[in-house]
């Protein structure tokens, strides 16, 4: 037997109605919301490799060494290091370790939309006061970002954002310093027989 407060709800301009259009509507977006998560589940699920080797075995690996060329690229383009052979170093030298970090770029659907490779140095493998004697990290300030908008808030001002690419790498070592070894890049050269001495600094350091 259907009730009387079944009746109004199908009543339209009834409270009851009303209320029932909306659990309707809210119901269709939680599908909705359910059917586009149920579609990208498997590139949320995706996992990131964690070695160079994982990532040569990985089914998108033409993707991985893709990001990896275009990454090495852009470092030898700024010059960040010079190959030396380890047999040519003087005894006990330091060699600082390096790794590759693979990284997946979603949208906000959870879609892949490129993969990211970074080549990085371990910088927690240097010795404070043997290898490095400051740290020092190019943040902006707080009070100079408000400044920047406070002045674009005049008439005719517009905010410009780019995105510069290796920015990091831009900051070239100081040459009377004492010289900074890293370990090859896997995948490209030989790390048991050669070595970086760096020019610029990398991420990591």
């Amino acid at each position: 037997m259907v009730s009387y407060t079944d009746m109004k709800a199908l009543i339209p301009g009834t409270p009851e109605h009303q209320n029932s259009v909306a659990n309707c509507a809210a119901l269709h977006v939680a599908y909705t919301a359910a059917i586009m998560q149920a579609q990208y589940l498997p590139n949320l699920q995706r996992k990131e490799p964690r070695t160079y080797k994982q990532a040569r075995a990985a089914h998108d690996a033409k993707d991985w060494i893709a990001a990896c060329d275009l990454e090495m690229t852009k470092l030898r383009d700024l010059s960040c290091w010079e190959v030396h052979s380890k047999s040519s170093l003087p005894n006990n030298t330091h060699i600082m370790g390096s790794r590759w970090i693979f990284k997946y770029k979603i949208d906000e659907h959870g879609a892949v939309t490129r993969h990211r490779s970074r080549f990085v140095a371990k910088g927690f493998t240097q010795i404070k006061d043997v290898t490095f004697f400051e740290n020092f990290a190019p943040v902006a300030s707080y009070v100079t970002i408000r400044t920047l908008f406070a002045l674009t808030a005049l008439p005719m001002f517009t905010v410009l954002q780019y995105d510069v690419s290796v920015a990091f790498i831009e900051s070239i070592l100081d040459i009377n310093a004492l010289p900074v070894y890293c370990e090859c890049a896997e995948g490209y050269e030989d790390k048991s027989k050669y070595c970086y001495l760096l020019k610029r600094h990398l991420y990591g350091m």
